[in-house]
């Protein structure tokens, strides 16, 4: 599941220039400019997204490649927080990005304009990497990926047989019996680990959970769940999709649904990992989008990065649904998952 927490940055201001080591730095320009990083990656085989020791992580690679082009000082072993990094949305192991938004401080070797940042990034990577750079651009310097987040757009991609039904009528049911139940703010203690149902910390709004389609992948019918939020918690998203799938299969009543918002304990299965995306992130109060309200932000501002939606959409259709697809092939995911985890161990209270 995807999670808004991100490394913490610090709130030291960063110095307008900084002294460059001859023997390594010669190229580099002395001033550091912000900028903003829009990129995808497949999950699978990442133990996440932020750095985690000696484990291989999507942040491990970028940090790496950003410092063998220069852009960054070697951080291994380093606190990231003086580069003020911050990733918009933090994705647990095996979960999948479109368009995560990195901010970060960076010095641009000579001859390198912001341009030319994303084309770079990706050269340097392994030609099959699953990690894809859309696009750079350079924000104001207080922009903060994470902590200026209006709002974040997950997926959730799953095949019908995972339904008891796939007949329109049972998902009609679902969508405005159970998944209504979901919005607005609620107490999602039971939806993430070991939280304290007393705190405010677990209650979290949600403005739109719906789902839609068929739509083919391989010749396989599947639906996409859509799910958005001001910020989620550890599993919760996670936990909400088997919720709903506990209704289909009759093992969770409509009442069992609202009262696992309550501060009763209740023990919530999560569904499989490999499935879920996160697919935008929304910065509509920012005040450079707020001064374009209708849409026509310039291509250089944007930090919808409207004209390289286009390829994402590409890429999610062409590469990453595929990927999802073979993983739930290879692994029988759900049916494994309704077998031997929803039907074993339905939601129930916590003894």
């Amino acid at each position: 599941m995807g999670s808004s927490s991100s490394t913490n940055t610090t709130q030291e201001t960063v110095p307008e220039s900084v002294e460059v080591e001859e023997t390594t730095k010669s190229s580099l320009k002395a001033t550091r400019i912000p900028i903003a990083l829009c990129y995808g990656y497949l999950g699978t085989g990442f133990h996440g997204l932020c750095r985690n020791h000696d484990l291989l992580t999507v942040e491990s690679v970028l940090l790496d490649t950003l410092s063998k082009l220069g852009m960054i000082e070697d951080q291994k072993n380093r606190n990231i927080g003086v580069l003020h990094w911050s990733q918009a949305s933090r994705t647990d192991s095996g979960v999948h990005a479109c368009a995560q938004v990195l901010s970060f401080f960076t010095m641009l070797p000579n001859g390198m304009k912001i341009k030319d940042v994303a084309q770079a990034i990706q050269k340097s990577l392994p030609k099959d990497s699953p990690i894809r750079i859309w696009k750079g651009i350079m924000p104001n310097r207080s922009f903060n990926s994470q902590s200026f987040a209006d709002s974040r757009r997950y997926q959730y991609i799953i095949p019908t047989h995972a339904f008891s039904s796939a007949e329109p009528t049972h998902i009609e049911y679902l969508e405005n019996q159970v998944l209504s139940l979901f919005l607005g703010e609620k107490n999602y203690h039971n939806y993430t680990k070991k939280a304290d149902a007393n705190s405010r910390s677990v209650n979290r709004t949600i403005t739109c959970f719906s789902i839609k389609g068929p739509i083919v992948i391989q010749d396989h019918p599947y639906m996409i769940f859509q799910i958005n939020g001001k910020s989620f918690m550890i599993n919760q998203i996670r936990k909400m999709i088997a919720v709903v799938l506990a209704v289909s299969h009759d093992v969770m009543s409509i009442n069992d649904v609202q009262r696992s918002f309550t501060k009763e304990a209740w023990d919530i299965p999560k569904v499989p990992g490999t499935c879920l995306l996160l697919d935008f992130v929304e910065y509509f109060s920012n005040p450079i989008m707020k001064k374009y309200p209708d849409g026509n932000t310039p291509p250089d501002k944007d930090l919808h990065f409207s004209t390289v939606r286009g390829q994402i959409e590409q890429w999610k259709n062409d590469v990453l649904f595929p990927h999802i697809h073979s993983e739930i092939v290879k692994n029988d995911e759900f049916r494994s998952w309704i077998r031997g985890t929803l039907k074993q161990y339905p939601p129930c209270l916590h003894p």
